[in-house]
């Protein structure tokens, strides 16, 4: 049975993906990179793509960042909403020290893990009752300190963590020369505790309370940047001078309770009721003017003047102007029953979710080329002072971009789902089946959404293929908008905007096998995924922003490759392999076709390497590769 709970170290979460990919916490402990923590290892994960070193988002199968589920204990949490660069994001929510497990499903997942487009992450802190537990973490580094402590006390079980960052060093390594202020802490506590007779006594239940508090700051004063693009035929530099700065921050709170108690049914059964509340404030200040040439490069090999400047092909300048606020609640209650018997098990639950979030848009752009202040309507006025002609717009000066809007939006949601799981024994093998169903309710769009789903497994028993196991799962994937999805570009919202809806065909072999006497596993999985209702989107760096109507039709399909195992005795290594293709296609413009998502990376390459010295293991390597692209 998935859930046996009542004991830390025996607690499963009530949605156990099989079909996913596990490691465990001590794996992933020590990680290196820009961003580092959980999401850095996710990114080299089968069907997982990222272009951006400093941000913890990720894009799964063609989707974008918004169709990922992340949970921390069963606990939704969330993003910020107004970042724009990966170094506006500050830390992940979760803390590396005090990750037990994770398990990761890229699609095809059940019931009773959510309803977004693309993936889940199920994040677990859990530790053992143990009462001499007590696990002291200090780590230091050029960028900041972490902090993580666990320990057992009184009964209750205790793990906390403190970190601070600030990765100035890493940003002025970047295109852009600034002076950069970023600053992101936050602090996190855990508490847990076992009441009744016993782990497996009837009528046992457990208490368990998590927090968390983030302050992130991400100021800079921005100089100068210089790109050099183009071919060797064509070599072109752009420089860009800057004066003034941006502001960025949020301070974020989120608290959370769970209580589940053992019942008495013939294979044991659990109930859980849950609570959380998140708030999030976040600020966005820019007052940029920047002057841009674009010159052309000397390529003649031959010449004392290689590489330097040789023409000037245009020059131009632009002013970046911003005043954002947004302040959001977002509050559920969740009510959750597994019951069991032999080889069967059925879990069903509810849940309300409330939002409350106020935003104040208010940001334009100017954009002056070669002259002439963008857009140019034509229509001038001449006049003549001290000898020299000025043309002054006859409709006055118009802005590229010019948007100011004050939105307040309340919505409610409710959702509610049943699963069944079992398994069927058979003279070759076991069937595993996972079969359920998930209803939703948004107040806003008024719609009811049913998203069936069902996942078989086969293991076969003795023979030739007792290394081998199958998977097959489909289902339906219905995510409401939130109120990203909703804000159109020019700050309106567009409350009437349906879910999305995908389908999910997967076809998955996993092989067992021995390398240097040690256990090595092969997975190969095939996918289909169908998506109408489709709010297509662009993306900026981070930012996503939606059309804000359901005017899109998308389609992915792909193969994903991994091969993981100890390459290095006592550590867990794995080398990735994707292959696909994202398109999508509007149904009111049937001219233009299909054509490539922006998410459309056709290939990923990943490794996650770690080593050891054989005479202190303590001290560890850690590598992590990769690698994205297209074909021409």
């Amino acid at each position: 049975m998935d859930s046996t709970l009542l004991d830390e170290v025996d607690v499963k979460s009530q949605r156990v993906l099989e079909e996913g990919t596990n490691v465990l916490g001590k794996d992933i402990r020590f990680t290196t990179g820009a961003e580092g923590g959980v999401e850095g290892v996710v990114k080299t994960f089968a069907g997982v793509s990222s272009r951006n070193e400093m941000s913890s988002q990720y894009n799964v199968r063609g989707g974008n960042f918004d169709e990922n589920l992340v949970y921390i204990n069963d606990f939704e949490v969330f993003r910020p909403f107004l970042a724009r660069a990966g170094q506006q994001e500050g830390m992940s929510i979760i803390h590396p020290h005090l990750v037990s497990s994770i398990n990761f499903s890229a699609g095809g997942f059940s019931a009773l893990e959510g309803d977004k487009l693309s993936s889940v992450l199920d994040v677990k802190y859990e530790y053992t009752r143990d009462p001499k537990l007590k696990d002291l973490i200090v780590e230091t580094s050029l960028t900041g300190v972490s902090w993580a402590s666990k320990n057992h006390t009184k009964g209750w079980t205790i793990a906390s963590g403190l970190r601070y960052r600030n990765n100035a060093l890493l940003l002025n390594a970047t295109d852009v020369q600034s002076d950069y202020f970023p600053v992101n802490a936050d602090g996190q506590l855990l508490l847990t505790k076992l009441f009744g007779k016993g782990p497996n006594e009837v009528g046992t239940s457990r208490v368990e309370i998590f927090a968390h508090v983030s302050h992130n700051r991400m100021n800079q004063i921005p100089q100068n940047r210089q790109t050099n693009f183009g071919s060797l035929q064509e070599a072109l530099r752009l420089n860009v001078f800057f004066d003034g700065k941006e502001e960025f921050g949020y301070d974020t709170q989120f608290l959370a309770a769970k209580y589940q108690t053992l019942t008495q049914f013939s294979g044991g059964g659990v109930r859980t009721l849950s609570a959380s509340g998140f708030h999030t404030t976040e600020l966005e200040i820019t007052d940029v003017i920047g002057y841009y040439r674009l010159n052309e490069l000397n390529n003649d090999l031959g010449s004392d003047d290689f590489g330097e400047i040789s023409l000037i092909r245009g020059v131009g300048a632009f002013q970046d102007y911003r005043r954002n606020f947004l302040d959001a609640y977002i509050g559920n209650v969740k009510y959750e029953e597994l019951i069991g018997w032999n080889r069967f098990d059925l879990t069903w639950g509810v849940q309300l979710q409330g939002e409350n979030i106020y935003d104040r848009y208010k940001e334009w752009e100017r954009i002056d080329s070669a002259g002439y202040s963008l857009p140019n309507t034509g229509s001038t006025i001449d006049s003549v002072i001290d000898g020299r002609l000025f043309s002054t717009p006859a409709d006055g000066l118009e802005l590229y971009t010019h948007v100011a809007a004050t939105q307040t939006l309340i919505n409610a949601r409710a959702k509610s789902w049943i699963n069944a799981k079992g398994s069927i024994p058979l003279d070759k093998g076991i069937w595993h089946y996972n079969i359920g169903a998930r209803m939703q309710w948004a107040q806003l769009s008024n719609e009811v959404r049913i998203s069936p789903r069902a996942r078989f497994n086969f293991i076969p028993e003795g023979g030739l293929l007792a290394a081998y196991r199958w998977t097959f799962a489909a289902g339906l994937y219905d995510q409401y908008p939130f109120y990203r999805e909703m804000r159109l570009k020019d700050g309106s919202l567009n409350t009437t905007v349906k879910s999305q809806q995908a389908l999910h065909l997967i076809a998955r072999q996993d092989k067992d096998f021995v390398l240097w006497n040690r256990p090595f596993v092969w997975t190969i999985e095939t996918y289909y995924k169908g998506l109408q209702r489709v709010n297509l989107f662009d993306v900026e760096n981070v930012r996503i922003r939606y059309q804000g109507n359901n005017d899109g039709l998308a389609r992915v399909y792909g193969i994903d490759s991994r091969i993981n195992g100890e390459f290095v005795k006592g550590t867990d290594s794995w080398f990735t392999f994707s292959l696909f293709r994202a398109q999508e296609r509007s149904t009111t413009d049937l001219v233009q076709g299909w054509h490539a998502r922006p998410t459309d990376t056709r290939f990923n390459f990943a490794v996650y390497f770690q080593d050891y010295l054989p005479n202190d293991p303590s001290t560890r390597l850690s590598l992590t590769l990769m690698l994205g692209g297209g074909f021409p």
